[in-house]
């Protein structure tokens, strides 16, 4: 069974402009899936579209937004209108070390709106239409570090303790034909150690 016979001909995929979002996005589009594609450096994501079409011959869809705005997921969902997801994979997210209370409130309350609040409502929003639609999966991605609160990584470790629980909540309460799933990896493995420049 291929992914697209599984989840269907789309997936939406977040932190789409490097990192582990950017190679999910090329090996979905190497299985024949066509891509929204979900960053907030546009150029890079625009990058990423032509050369998924050109080589894979899928379409994309390009949503340039940052998702630490309180209207982000709406603008992603709305940019999904009228495709059919079948597999949503949420891989933006970063993080920030050093000691809690010398790192600043701004930097922490931003990694919060990334890791935890666009993950929720992109959760909520997708995870409806794919009970509606009697089938799809989920993505959310945890850590290791989310097993436990870690000096200097504080939040970080709070934000995929979160992801974690979400997604063992969710799919302990959707349907079998809508799934969720939250690959633990380590933190030091991909540039989620750290917010990319716009």
């Amino acid at each position: 069974m291929t992914i697209a016979d599984r989840y269907g001909p789309w997936a939406l995929v977040t932190g789409a402009s490097d990192g582990i979002g950017q190679a999910t996005a090329r090996h979905l589009a190497a299985a024949g899936v066509h891509v929204v594609l979900v960053a907030r450096r546009e150029p890079a994501l625009r990058d990423l579209a032509e050369e998924l079409e050109r080589s894979h011959h899928i379409q994309t869809r390009v949503v340039a937004v940052d998702l630490a705005r309180p209207a982000a997921a709406a603008e992603v969902a709305d940019a999904c209108a009228g495709v059919d997801v079948g597999l949503v994979v949420l891989a933006a997210g970063f993080g920030a070390a050093g000691p809690f209370l010398a790192s600043p409130s701004a930097t922490a309350l931003e990694m919060i709106d990334v890791n935890v609040t666009a993950v929720t409502a992109l959760t909520h929003v997708m995870g409806g239409r794919l009970v509606a639609r009697g089938r799809g999966g989920i993505v959310v991605f945890g850590s290791i570090l989310g097993w436990q609160g870690v000096p200097g990584q504080a939040v970080y470790a709070a934000t995929k303790a979160y992801v974690q629980t979400l997604a063992r909540g969710c799919t302990a309460n959707w349907p079998t034909a809508a799934s969720t799933s939250c690959p633990s990896r380590p933190a030091r493995c991909t540039p989620v150690s750290r917010r990319a420049p716009a």
